[in-house]
């Protein structure tokens, strides 16, 4: 077996995911999950270069994961993202045999649903209109939009998949009130009313942008 540069290959595999349609976000956690990997060789001399990777180390890893994670679906996912990376170097004639398969993992578990509580989400609010009040400039600007973030949130129901694909032109004003579009990955798009209080929030964070652009020279 060829030696193969595993940090190397997990970039080519990250990008295959992209042109497969994978979302930004889960290419996000799928190179936070392998890199925890690469991590763990590190930890134990072994180059980001293998040949080989044996059962022991890899019962090694299982243990390090259940030191370091209490939920059984993040041990999971992170061995889950291994087995594909693997299952991409067998494609590519780069590696014989998925040696993650050797490895036992739990089955899936329902996490009970822990919504953050009403008061902290208020005391985050109070929090972060602070930092606008007591900030200038470009700190300012990330202040605004961490309250718009929390806005759209937490008064409009948006995810964070509908967040990351949002850009100010989704944004319309009618009446006082903001309709945005949402862009879902497998669904048409949609538009939805904002509440009312989102507005102002909006408005400020929009005319902070198009300040710092001017000062800044930007489109």
């Amino acid at each position: 077996m060829n030696k193969i540069n595993i940090t190397e290959q997990q970039q080519h595999f990250l990008r295959e995911l992209g042109l497969s349609g994978k979302s930004a976000n889960t290419i996000k956690n799928y190179r936070t999950d392998l890199n925890i990997f690469t991590g763990f060789l590190a930890s134990k001399g072994r180059t980001s270069v293998i040949d080989n990777i044996q059962l022991e180390e890899l019962k090694e890893y299982q243990v390090y994961l259940e030191k370091k994670y209490n939920s059984p679906n993040s041990i999971r996912r992170r061995i889950q993202a291994l087995r594909l990376f693997f299952d991409y170097l067998i494609t590519k004639n780069l590696y014989d045999e998925n040696p993650i398969k050797k490895i036992l993992t739990s089955p899936k578990v329902v996490d009970k649903p822990r919504p953050t509580l009403f008061h902290q989400i208020r005391e985050l609010n109070e929090y972060i209109q602070l930092q606008i009040e007591s900030s200038w400039d470009h700190e300012k600007l990330i202040h605004q939009r961490n309250k718009l973030i929390l806005n759209l949130i937490y008064e409009g129901g948006l995810k964070v998949s509908d967040l990351e694909r949002l850009h100010q032109a989704h944004f319309t004003l009618k009446d006082d009130n903001y309709r945005v579009m949402l862009m879902p990955e497998k669904r048409d798009p949609i538009t939805i009313t904002l509440p009312k209080q989102c507005t102002t929030v909006i408005n400020n964070y929009i005319q902070s942008l198009e300040a710092g652009k001017n000062r800044d020279q930007l489109d």
